[in-house]
């Protein structure tokens, strides 16, 4: 077989592969390798030595990722949403689904449950509600509502 027909069934292959890996991963990872195979593909096809065919693959996969990662990411890779229990739950009001007990008791949160530790206020019954004014570990830190 021929170098010309090895290095043009190399050179699909990395562009196939490279979709492949591409559809099942998240972060840009073979997406360089598809537009940098396809001009030693034509070199290939036309009967370009192969390491020419190699030198070109890899200062273009090089000229890719300098070029072309900052601004698909800027544009393809949105923000990660924190959803823990700090994230934009400060000041919300919730309410009790527990007695509270030695300053300790439950809440309700976006339909989840939640453990929590009131703050500030007595008299805090089972069904009242109040205001979540921090976390410390894996609770909320939460005060009594005024009722003005």
């Amino acid at each position: 077989m021929d170098i010309w027909i090895i290095m043009l069934i190399v050179w699909v292959a990395v562009i196939v592969l490279s979709i492949i890996v591409e559809a099942f991963t998240y972060e840009m990872v073979a997406l360089w390798f598809i537009p940098a195979a396809i001009p030693p593909l034509i070199m290939s096809i036309v009967d370009v030595g192969m390491w020419w065919q190699i030198g070109t693959f890899v200062v273009l996969s090089f000229l890719c990722i300098i070029s072309l990662r900052p601004i698909l990411k800027r544009y393809l890779i949105k923000e990660t949403v924190h959803t823990n229990i700090t994230d934009s739950n400060f000041g919300k009001k919730v309410r009790l689904t527990s007695e509270v007990v030695d300053g300790n008791t439950l809440i309700e949160l976006n339909g989840v449950t939640w453990k929590a530790r009131v703050v500030e206020g007595e008299g805090l019954e089972k069904d009242s509600f109040v205001e979540i004014v921090g976390s410390e570990s894996n609770e909320f830190l939460v005060k009594a509502i005024n009722k003005s």
